[in-house]
């Protein structure tokens, strides 16, 4: 029997990787779960000294995606996409 994880949803996205790291560290401390998705090249990668052309997305589980954005707009980090 294979046990389903959460399903991860973006909240936001970045160029670089120290720019996702005070809304990631808001997110934990709320004790949001935290997961990012894109490139890692580690701390002497392009991804975390400057802004990478994949981006960087910040996820969070499906049932805290309200809570995570709430947090992300008083940081102003987040702006709702228009959805067709």
């Amino acid at each position: 029997m294979r046990h389903e994880g959460p399903r991860w949803v973006t909240v936001a996205t970045f160029a670089a990787r120290y720019l996702l790291e005070i809304p990631k560290q808001s997110l934990e401390q709320e004790g949001i779960p935290v997961l990012i998705k894109g490139q890692e090249p580690g701390i002497w990668g392009p991804a975390f000294s400057g802004p990478t052309s994949q981006g960087l997305e910040l996820q969070v589980p499906e049932n805290a995606v309200e809570d995570a954005r709430l947090i992300l707009e008083d940081l102003g980090e987040y702006t709702p996409e228009v959805e067709d």
